[in-house]
């Protein structure tokens, strides 16, 4: 039967002191000599293997008389003995170079060596390796670095924070007059179609005469109650509850809710406060009486006008390259703007009587009007009024004059003529947002 065999690690260590040809350090600054330099110590290691009946021998055979020899030969040359304590083993010491040495486990196990003096194997004195006191290289509590659950860390959709920087349509084209609330207009006409979102009394009121005929397209919608003697000429009629039987409909009217009035007003009203974030780009100038927007865009001008502008203008002149869009924001919860005469980009005074298209790329934002009023003026361009009662005839009047372009307000009234000009002018259209 072989015996089983336990090896233990004997460790001898002899410190050499300096002796006669131990080199002698370098002279320091002040020219004094410095003494011998400490000798590395020899460490002996001799693997011992521990039989099963409790003897031992080392690794290899080596007698016992020949480990005596080596260690007697050692110790001769080695100078002072180090203290070995009961064990027989070297104690914890710290030797000329820097060495020590910790003593074993009591089952011989366990003996370490730290590097030679002035190398610790840590980093150097004041830094740890570790990120400064209080960071962990973590981030803080309860933040990962990621966004919250959710945010992706990009602006909301159709919300991108910038002005735009493509065309972006909106979602009522073809749709003259949207009117939140109730609708009472009388006089006039509007040559394009008519939401309202509440009651309509319509007296010898038309609509759609300036659009082709099309009996699958609502030229009217009404959510509320439709009364007085309205006229539809090329489109469907869409109501909530019909109160007449004086009404003239081309292509029928039904009774139905086609359009959700909730969604389209907030989206106008977003639409609006997200204009206002626009930063203008062209000068404004009020000079006897003439009001000069000057723009340099060639893709969109933004202006800043206050309500007292519009009021003391006569003439309102434009100047913008060809081509490009114009955004007018317009500031003052009380506007009336009468008695006043255009001049477009091209010379023209009006859309409605010339030959060009400017008024699809002006928008005027009345972002924060409660009042509009019109009269002895026509407007070159849309408007969007979404918290404004138009031509109220408990304010200012009934008003009159026309709108060469698309109207969006909370209610209105008066005797002003509505002309089918959609807006398709380059401007954010946040949907969603």
């Amino acid at each position: 039967m072989s015996a089983t065999h336990t090896f233990s690690i004997l460790v001898v260590v002899t410190a050499c002191g300096a002796g006669p040809g131990s080199p002698t350090a370098p002279a320091g600054a002040d020219g004094a000599e410095r003494g011998p330099s400490p000798a590395i110590a020899p460490v002996s290691v001799m693997l011992v293997d521990t039989d099963d009946e409790g003897g031992s021998e080392p690794l290899g055979g080596s007698s016992a008389q020949e480990r005596d020899g080596e260690q007697s030969s050692a110790e001769a040359s080695a100078g002072p003995e180090l203290d070995t304590g009961a064990s027989g083993l070297p104690s914890d010491s710290t030797v000329d170079d820097g060495f020590t040495l910790d003593p074993p486990l009591p089952d011989g196990t366990g003996s370490t060596a730290d590097p030679p003096g002035g190398e610790t194997g840590d980093p150097p004195d004041g830094q740890t390796g570790d990120p400064p006191g209080g960071d962990t290289g973590d981030p803080p509590g309860g933040d990962t670095g990621d966004p919250p659950p959710g945010d992706t860390g990009d602006p909301p959709p159709g919300d991108t924070g910038d002005p735009p920087s493509v065309c972006i349509p909106s979602s009522i084209d073809g749709v003259n007059v949207i009117v939140f609330e109730d609708a009472a207009p009388s006089g006039a006409d509007t040559l394009g179609g008519m939401y309202v979102g509440g009651d309509a009394s319509l007296d010898n009121y038309a609509m759609g005469s300036g659009l082709d005929k099309d009996c699958t397209r609502d030229d009217l919608v009404v959510g509320g109650v439709l009364s007085g003697t309205p006229v539809v000429h090329n489109g469907a009629v869409a109501y909530g509850e019909l109160a007449t039987n004086d009404g003239t409909f081309s292509c029928g009217a039904r009774e139905d809710a086609p359009v959700d009035f909730v969604a389209l007003r907030t989206e106008m009203l977003d639409y609006s406060r997200a204009l206002t974030n626009l930063p203008s780009n062209g000068t404004t100038e009020l000079a006897m009486s003439q009001l000069s927007l000057v723009g340099n865009d060639p893709t969109l001008n933004v202006f800043a006008v206050s309500a007292a502008q519009l009021e003391a203008a006569r003439e309102f002149v434009l100047s913008v390259p060809d081509g490009s869009s114009v955004l007018v924001n317009v500031s003052g919860t009380a506007v009336s703007w009468t008695s006043c005469g255009f001049v477009l980009p091209d010379g023209n005074g009006s859309c409605i009587s010339g030959s060009t298209s400017w008024c699809h790329r002006i928008l005027y934002n009345f972002y924060e009007a409660q009042t509009l009023h019109f009269d002895g003026i026509g407007v070159q361009g849309s408007v969007l009024a979404p918290y404004a009662a138009l031509n109220d005839p408990t304010g200012a009047g009934a008003g009159g004059g026309n709108v060469d372009g698309q109207v969006i307000v909370e209610s209105l009234y008066g005797n002003t003529e509505y002309h089918d000009f959609f807006f398709t002018g380059c401007l954010m259209w946040p949907s969603g947002s």
